[in-house]
């Protein structure tokens, strides 16, 4: 009888702790796929002049800049994106740029990690780029003017229609 009520006992705490470790997983899953990434903040819309200091338009008829902070988990997500884009319009006369908010730190390296080389770095205060929140993508053209730009990690569909043309 002690045997029998050693192991009911033994058996709810292992039923507690695998609902627990259920419950932990499946609020990860969510928090990774389920929530949305896209955001309803604003991107400059086009037509808007970007400036910021190093920044200098002319230097090509196709400027994207890919403005992004280190840690921000949706452009850690997004590197790949960037990374492919880098390589379809490498020698194309498209520039790309990633702009990261001024932190002391040389960020070269962190886009490397991800496998991302050949891209200008600049760095400015978001608002200076009049960007309200990373990732952001913006294409210019030659005198800086905005053509195109998104806010978020782009959905597959968003990634298609995202290419400088």
């Amino acid at each position: 009888m002690v045997f029998e009520n050693g192991r009911n006992r033994l058996d709810l705490i292992t039923n507690i702790l695998t609902i627990i470790v259920a419950v932990v997983f499946i609020a990860m899953a969510v928090q990774r796929y389920a929530l949305p990434a896209e955001t309803s903040l604003k991107a400059p819309p086009p037509g808007r002049a970007i400036t910021f200091e190093n920044f200098d338009p002319t230097a090509s008829n196709r400027n994207v800049l890919l403005v992004m902070m280190k840690g921000c988990r949706f452009c850690e997500e997004s590197m790949v994106f960037y990374r492919s884009l880098l390589e379809q319009y490498r020698g194309t006369g498209v520039r790309f740029i990633a702009v990261f908010p001024p932190n002391g730190e040389d960020l070269d390296g962190y886009l490397i990690q991800y496998g991302i080389t050949g891209m200008d770095v600049r760095y400015s205060e978001l608002s200076g780029v009049d960007v309200q929140g990373t990732p952001t993508i913006i294409v210019t053209d030659e005198s800086g003017i905005v053509t195109k730009s998104w806010v978020g990690k782009l959905s597959k569909e968003k990634r298609r229609r995202s290419l400088p043309s």
